[in-house]
């Protein structure tokens, strides 16, 4: 594996401009950025995220917690938050709850995105993340933590899905879910405002 030694000799610059260089350092010449970029490619060079974490005290990675990899909603969401991660030069890893502070701290993530209902026990998990002394962000929270969240009103989604059904002529409209006794609410309020029996 070529190293960024192995590049400064093959280019004829030195050591720190080959690093400036894989780094976008906007003090390297464009023609100097060019040449040592032309010679990592042509010699497959990778970058080592181990070493890099060890000079810059960052790893780059954000860490994504859910409950379930499997399901198709998250999906959709991992798909659209790794690509705009990686716009911003962060890497992303899917990590499933139970696991995720034991592995944010053997990788050294720089943060983290918790899809709220991940959690069985929010206050064990809080307890343990806080050890770590690093950045949440939280989504699909009905409670606020505290880190930044985004909120979803799922009382109020289910209530306009109910809605809409009923825009179309449906009456008999049923509900298939889970323990989030808040989405049960708002398909029961809907049906009660529209006069239907629950």
């Amino acid at each position: 594996m070529i190293t960024i030694k192995d590049i400064a000799k093959l280019a004829g610059v030195s050591y720190s401009t080959v690093s400036k260089a894989l780094n976008d350092d906007p003090r390297i010449k464009p023609a100097t950025k060019q040449k040592v970029l032309a010679v990592a490619e042509k010699h497959q060079y990778r970058k080592n995220m181990l070493a890099r974490q060890l000079s810059t005290g960052r790893s780059n990675i954000i860490g994504f917690v859910l409950d379930e990899l499997s399901n198709p909603l998250f999906s959709n969401i991992s798909g659209s938050l790794h690509t705009e991660l990686k716009k911003r030069g962060y890497q992303m890893i899917l990590v499933a709850a139970d696991d995720g502070v034991d592995v944010f701290s053997q990788l050294r993530v720089d943060g983290c995105i918790l899809w709220d209902y991940a959690l069985d026990n929010r206050d064990a998990f809080w307890k343990k993340f806080a050890t770590l002394n690093m950045p949440c962000f939280v989504l699909g929270t009905d409670e606020a933590p505290n880190s930044p969240y985004i909120k979803i009103d799922r009382k109020e989604g289910l209530f306009k899905a109910v809605e809409h059904l009923k825009s179309f002529g449906h009456s008999r409209i049923g509900f298939i879910g889970n323990s989030q006794h808040v989405k049960l609410e708002g398909y029961r309020e809907a049906l009660r405002a529209h006069g239907s029996d629950f």
